[in-house]
């Protein structure tokens, strides 16, 4: 007999293979536990993200539809027939055909503000002759910018 290594029978090797294969099991349920909870996680913060996106999407269409609302109204205002007859006797100078136009110039064209626009309307060559030869407070050229 030799006093060396005792050689485990069959049935601890068996017991052996069991408890590492049961090892294994465990560590491999473990990792696939591991990369479930990752992509869980993963998708979990991709969900907050676009709940957020969303609603910060509906809260720029709210936002766009009351826009919208308001040009609607503007338009349907600047439609309206005394409103646009109103802006083109105002700013454009347009009358009804038979209908007359009557002037009445107010006390302010005398203090030369009539003079002035009449300067600032004439021709770059007629503002040059009043500003070296003629008189500066008649024309109004000194009150140009």
């Amino acid at each position: 007999m030799s006093w060396g290594r005792i050689k485990p029978s069959g049935t601890v090797r068996a017991a052996r293979r069991g408890r590492v294969r049961r090892m294994l099991v465990v560590i491999s349920l473990s990792a696939a536990a591991a990369v479930i909870a990752g992509r869980l996680i993963t998708e979990s913060r991709q969900n907050s993200a676009i709940s957020e996106e969303i609603a910060r999407l509906e809260d720029e269409a709210r936002r766009i539809d009351s826009q919208n609302l308001e040009l609607l109204e503007l338009t349907g205002r600047l439609l309206e027939s005394d409103v646009a007859e109103r802006e083109a006797r105002l700013k454009l100078g347009l009358r009804l055909p038979g209908e007359k136009v009557i002037v009445i110039e107010s006390e302010r064209a005398e203090d030369g503000l009539s003079e002035e626009l009449a300067v600032r309307e004439m021709g770059n060559p007629s503002r040059w002759w009043y500003y070296f030869f003629e008189d500066d407070r008649r024309t109004g050229l000194a009150a140009l910018p």
